[in-house]
């Protein structure tokens, strides 16, 4: 039985209020990428199927990635294109959450882990396909230093209950969740 979910302007509205107030669609690169994040997340809404599920389906896709670039020569090409489902998978995550008004602090936490073994499974692949050693650290410091240095204090880890920083987002308190990247980047649990 389908359930019911959140409509797209809803859907931008919730995502526009995890994000302090960030307009997606005043935006040229932001309202269109959620405006497709939301048209693949509601099929799977609608299904009922959980934000973690999908989640963690961004983990099996980003482990796959190691493999199949492994296997070398035009496999890597796929691989390319696996790193790209990877990263909407990991938008979808959220919208899914968002649609389904399931927003939560674990989802946020458990995003934000799969997020970083990841980058760490896409650092593998690029020195299984040859990058020199030393490239591979260099792209995973900048990866983690951009990743955490561009997050405001009032977005990480925002439940008050144990955020180092205050109080999270200005959401009510029936449905506090955090949400750990700007509004430029929509790809977290919370900001879908």
């Amino acid at each position: 039985m389908a359930r019911e979910v959140l409509s797209r302007t809803a859907y931008l509205d919730r995502w526009q209020e995890l994000h302090g107030g960030y307009d997606p669609r005043s935006s040229r690169l932001v309202g269109p990428w959620l405006t497709i994040v939301q048209a693949v997340a509601r099929p799977l809404a609608r299904l009922g199927v959980a934000p973690d599920v999908v989640t963690l389906s961004g983990a099996l896709v980003s482990a796959l990635v190691v493999w199949v670039v492994s296997l070398q020569g035009r496999w890597l090409v796929l691989a390319a294109v696996i790193v790209g489902l990877s990263g909407l998978l990991d938008s979808v995550d959220g919208a899914v959450a968002v649609l389904q008004q399931r927003t939560s602090a674990f989802g946020a936490v458990l995003d934000s882990v799969v997020d970083r073994v990841s980058d760490v499974l896409y650092l593998v692949a690029f020195w299984v396909a040859g990058a020199p050693l030393g490239v591979c650290v260099g792209a995973g410091v900048v990866v983690m230093v951009q990743e955490y240095a561009r997050v405001p204090p009032r977005w990480a880890w925002t439940t008050s209950a144990w955020s180092p920083w205050g109080s999270g987002p200005r959401v009510s308190s029936s449905s506090r969740c955090s949400c750990s990247r700007q509004a430029s980047t929509p790809a977290r649990r919370t900001c879908g």
